[in-house]
């Protein structure tokens, strides 16, 4: 996140107005996680991946910034 300058506001803007791009399960955990991809705060596409903890809490596994398809 801090490598991509990803801000935790960018991160809730992805979850609320983004879209869930993949469903994952981890066989060894049997945890499910999701990829959403979404606009940071100023409109740039960011990636967020997330698993739900029992407590039923969103746990942020990572954020990145999507590539430019030009460069």
């Amino acid at each position: 996140m801090g490598e991509d300058d990803v801000l935790d506001e960018d991160i809730e803007n992805v979850v609320l107005n983004g879209r869930i791009e993949e469903r994952q399960l981890d066989r060894a955990t049997r945890e499910r996680k999701y990829v959403f991809t979404g606009p940071d705060m100023d409109g740039a596409p960011v990636g967020v991946v997330l698993k739900m903890a029992s407590d039923g809490k969103a746990v942020v596994i990572t954020a990145y910034r999507e590539k430019d398809e030009e460069s």
